[in-house]
C-alpha cells in the first residue's frame, strides 16, 4: 500500500458504537438514562463520538430500558444473557 492510499484509509471515519444495555442490578436503574450534565448519560457519551464517526448505532438489551425513537439506529442484542461479549458479537454482525 502506498503512502497516499494509507493516508486516505487512516482519515476515514468509522462507525461508533454507545453500549446502553447491562442488567443495572447495583445501580438499580438503567445506567444509559442516568443524567449527566443535565442529559441522558448514553446522549452524553454520544456526543464525545460523533465527531470522529459517519454513523452512530446504540447497543441495546431490549429488555432492559427504553431508548428514544428518535436514535439513529438501535441494534438489539441478539444473544440474550450473554453479557458484554454477546453485545460485541451483535454489533459485529450488523455494522462493517
Amino acid at each position: 500500500m502506498d503512502k497516499e492510499s494509507r493516508d486516505k484509509k487512516n482519515s476515514d471515519k468509522l462507525d461508533g458504537i454507545v453500549f446502553t444495555g447491562g442488567l443495572s442490578k447495583r445501580m438499580g436503574s438503567p445506567k444509559a438514562l442516568l443524567l449527566y450534565k443535565d442529559k441522558p448519560l448514553y446522549k452524553h457519551v454520544a456526543s464525545l463520538l460523533v465527531p470522529f464517526v459517519d454513523k452512530l448505532y446504540f447497543s441495546h438489551k431490549k429488555e432492559s430500558c427504553t431508548l428514544p425513537e428518535e436514535e439513529d439506529v438501535i441494534i438489539y442484542d441478539s444473544y440474550i444473557d450473554s453479557g458484554p461479549m454477546g453485545s460485541i458479537l451483535t454489533v459485529l454482525k450488523h455494522v462493517q
